[in-house]
């Protein structure tokens, strides 16, 4: 795993670090689509997170998202930049960052969040339920597989950041995972009640 993972994805998503270690849904294809549409006008700026951090965000037309943050570290100033790709299931928008530092879109896996614009400045993150989907693969829903690091009972109906010992990765193509989602409902299969908002704070030139 990327050593700094959960640290740079996204600045935008730093609750995400929380779980490095702990609980983590990786599915090994795209949540549907990439995106092929500029939708640059939306994401590129400077965006804020509720503790204060900031990162430069820059939407490519390819479906790609560039991020750049700036860190002290060892006596110095590091610029942290990383790449997510963009995806759309069922109208449904998904950001997908490759896990591997050597991105291979036909063999990564990738980790992924559900997101929304609620205005042009406030955008919205939602993570997957582990629960959920891990009960999925559990049943013969999805295909896939779920580990735990220490043996403990796993309780129904809990968020992201309830069960810190699970390890899920979905192995259905981008079709029938988006198909499985659209089934499901984002309700369902993400934590709703506990979304992660940023604030943009200034466009980029």
């Amino acid at each position: 795993m990327r050593k700094n993972l959960y640290i740079i994805i996204f600045i935008i998503l730093p609750a995400i670090f929380l779980f490095s270690g702990c609980s983590l849904v990786t599915s090994k294809s795209l949540i549907g689509e990439r995106l092929n549409e500029d939708i640059s006008d939306k994401f590129d700026g400077i965006w804020e997170t509720d503790d204060g951090e900031l990162a430069y965000i820059k939407c490519l037309n390819n479906g790609d998202l560039l991020t750049a943050s700036v860190s002290w570290k060892d006596e110095g100033f590091q610029l942290e930049k990383t790449r997510f790709i963009l995806s759309k299931c069922n109208e449904k928008n998904f950001i997908n960052f490759p896990e591997s530092e050597i991105f291979d879109e036909d063999n990564s896996k990738f980790v992924f969040c559900c997101y929304s614009f609620v205005s042009d400045n406030t955008l919205i993150v939602w993570m997957p339920r582990i629960n959920a989907f891990a009960e999925a693969i559990g049943s013969g829903q999805l295909k896939g597989n779920v580990t735990e690091s220490e043996k403990k009972p796993v309780k129904e109906n809990t968020d992201t950041t309830s069960n810190n010992k699970l390890s899920v990765v979905i192995e259905e193509p981008s079709d029938s995972l988006c198909n499985f989602i659209k089934e499901k409902g984002v309700t369902t299969l993400f934590d709703l009640e506990n979304p992660i908002v940023y604030k943009k704070i200034k466009k980029l030139n």
